[in-house]
């Protein structure tokens, strides 16, 4: 990639003399027309519309008379395009970023590439209002015209803070691959890693964690201010974020890392209840008798009644402070976890019945759009069905039908190859069922491999369990098919038991 545009720099108010099109005022009620016009053409119509709104900004200030002076052409003058912006400081890319359009930010560039790393009076850049967005398409044409993956705001957050706020792993992978500093970091707004922790985006999380970031900077360098912010896993431990505290410490967090009033992960999970949490961090080696101010996790458990994680803190918190009422209460705590794991089997089960209800519905209107002709959104929503769908040996059959279905699917799509392996699918997990079978007979017959077609059919009449004259019918046609193409020669007639029988 090339190097990245320097910013431009902040001019103080020109003299008469030194006057140029970057520093014309926007003062006349026609002049902030105009120039509100052009902005919104950027943010939701076309370049061609932009144009003639930049035509007739420049007509209407002072610009328009200066250009006349040097003998320029103001109406064929795109680059242009950075002079004007809103009150604010935001340029027509800001707002074709805003609009989330890529083809007005793509001309925009074309027509003037220095605006690409303008800033509004905030310090963000067009960039940053991309990822804030988590517009990769965007993002993309940015990074293609340079644009500076590590600007700063007037807060000290970058384009990666906002991507990972965003939670579009899109927009982080594609500004890691740009060369993004992984471990930005300001005293204010902390990092990307903490942005994507507040905001529960594990899989963003996870990639920031692939590329090196480091889930206890700036805790771990002394020389470094304490910033705003918890650390990355005090904060998922406080939140209840069991997955994300899991995932930070398999990527080396610090089991025992304190946030600026000195509470460690451990206590804000036994407080919050996060009992997965407490788990993971007890067993990467978090010290449960950390006292603050006054209390330890034990404690904190108990006092928030989360019974499970203090019977669990029990056995491992030496200095047990109120140990009294915490011996008291020990009984009813692991009364207290017996009753959360039953509760726990049975929203599970719940749970299970709910996605069992979602992937029927997602069935029929996979079966809704096959008998309309939409075989690629009937295929769509068999898929989605199959999503839902638990994987479980009591629902065998209703993902072989799943599976039957789809398979019929891309078989009428032409995609032979998806349709058998789909049939393969269903008679592997429900081999008793004639459907199955079917679904493969038809792959068969569709690459005319008609003795294979005939075997699939016999398998498919064999195993029914309710009598379909039309699927025995297709099977002595086949055979007859199969008997023509072995002895043209050979007389029509039916098919005998010993070829039904194969």
């Amino acid at each position: 990639m090339a190097t990245a545009v320097p910013r431009p720099r902040r001019y103080e108010k020109p003299s008469r003399r030194d006057e140029t099109l970057s520093h014309i005022p926007v003062d006349r009620e026609s002049e902030r027309e105009a120039l509100v016009s052009m902005l919104e053409a950027a943010f939701c119509k076309g370049p061609q519309e932009i144009r003639d709104g930049l035509r007739n900004v420049v007509a209407r200030t002072r610009g328009g008379e200066l250009l006349k002076e040097g003998g320029s052409n103001p109406a064929s003058d795109v680059s242009l395009l950075c002079n004007f912006k809103d009150d604010i400081g935001r340029t027509a890319l800001h707002y074709a970023c805003l609009g989330r359009r890529p083809v007005n930010a793509e001309w925009i560039l074309k027509a003037c590439p220095v605006i690409v790393n303008y800033e509004d009076s905030t310090g963000e850049t067009a960039l940053m209002k991309s990822c804030r967005a988590g517009d990769v398409v965007i993002v993309n044409i940015l990074l293609h015209f340079d644009a500076d993956v590590d600007a700063r705001s007037q807060t000290g957050i970058t384009a990666l803070h906002l991507a990972a706020e965003s939670g579009d792993e899109a927009c982080v992978k594609a500004l890691l691959d740009a060369g993004a500093e992984v471990n930005c970091f300001s005293e204010i707004s902390g990092s990307p890693l903490q942005y994507a922790v507040m905001n529960n985006h594990y899989g963003a999380t996870e990639e920031l964690l692939m590329r090196g970031a480091n889930p206890n900077y700036p805790f771990n360098d002394a020389s470094t201010k304490p910033p705003t912010f918890p650390p990355a896993l005090v904060f998922a431990c406080n939140m209840r974020q069991d997955a994300i505290a899991e995932l930070l410490l398999v990527h080396k967090a610090d089991p025992n890392i304190r946030d600026q009033n000195n509470w460690t992960a451990l206590q804000c999970a036994a407080e919050s209840g996060s009992y997965r949490a407490t788990e993971a961090l007890l067993e990467a080696g978090a010290d449960p008798d950390v006292v603050t101010q006054g209390v330890t996790a034990f404690d904190l458990a108990m006092q928030n009644e989360n019974w499970a994680i203090a019977d669990l803190l029990k056995d491992k918190t030496c200095l047990l402070l109120g140990a009294g009422s915490a011996f008291e209460a020990l009984q009813e705590a692991r009364q207290k976890r017996r009753e959360m794991q039953d509760t726990a089997r049975k929203m599970t089960a719940r749970e299970g019945q709910q996605q069992v209800d979602d992937a029927m519905k997602a069935k029929a209107d996979g079966d809704a759009f096959s008998g309309a002709g939409d075989f690629a959104l009937a295929a769509a929503k068999y898929t989605q069905a199959l999503e839902l769908m638990p994987d479980n040996p009591t629902l065998k059959q209703a993902r072989a039908t799943l599976y039957a279905s789809r398979s019929m699917m891309y078989l009428s799509m032409g995609d032979l190859e998806s349709a058998e392996r789909d049939a393969e699918l269903a008679t592997e997990l429900d081999p008793l069922w004639s459907k199955g079978y079917a679904a493969k007979a038809r792959v068969y017959k569709e690459r005319e491999q008609f003795d294979e077609y005939t075997k699939q059919l016999y398998e498919a009449c064999k195993r029914q369990t309710t009598k379909d004259e039309e699927l025995i019918a297709e099977l002595k046609e086949a055979i007859a098919i199969s008997r023509r193409n072995q002895d043209p020669g050979r007389p029509e007639g039916p098919p005998t038991v010993v070829e039904i029988n194969g």
